[in-house]
């Protein structure tokens, strides 16, 4: 079994040249508890394989041939009201079509399918989204 293509640190650098410095959002290679006070910022998780399907390819030429799937989250816990919702929520969204800088490479490069999802959760003083990326990929063994 190979590992992800990705990783937390360059989805973090992506993040990192995407958002504009006068944000000013800090960026976490941590994820925030869900039982203490959190920080204003963003969260990024590791990189997973979360499930292994048989390819059909593989299942019709015998082949040991597998679609795996990465996961990973980023969670973004803000202000109620914040002024840039909508610019870092079509940032974070558009990681799925980001190229790295300065190459003609999609950042998600190696995977022939890329979705995410978003969760909002809406607190007294505060604002979480929460985006689950789901990203494929084929395997050999």
């Amino acid at each position: 079994m190979s590992a992800p293509t990705i990783t937390q640190d360059q989805i973090i650098q992506a993040l990192k040249v995407s958002l504009p410095n006068a944000y000013n959002i800090p960026l976490y290679g941590e994820f925030p508890s869900d039982s203490d006070v959190v920080r204003f910022g963003i969260y990024t998780s590791e990189v997973f394989t979360v499930n292994r399907i048989p390819n059909q390819l593989g299942v019709t030429t015998g082949g040991s041939v597998y679609n795996a799937i990465d996961q990973f989250q980023i969670v973004y816990i803000s202000f109620q009201d914040d002024s840039n919702i909508q610019s870092v929520n079509g940032i974070i969204s558009n990681l799925v079509t980001h190229v790295v800088p300065g190459t003609s490479i999609p950042l998600f490069d190696g995977y022939f399918e890329r979705d995410h999802s978003t969760v909002m959760y809406y607190g007294v003083n505060s604002e979480k989204f929460t985006w689950t990326f789901n990203l494929t990929r084929l395997e050999f063994q």
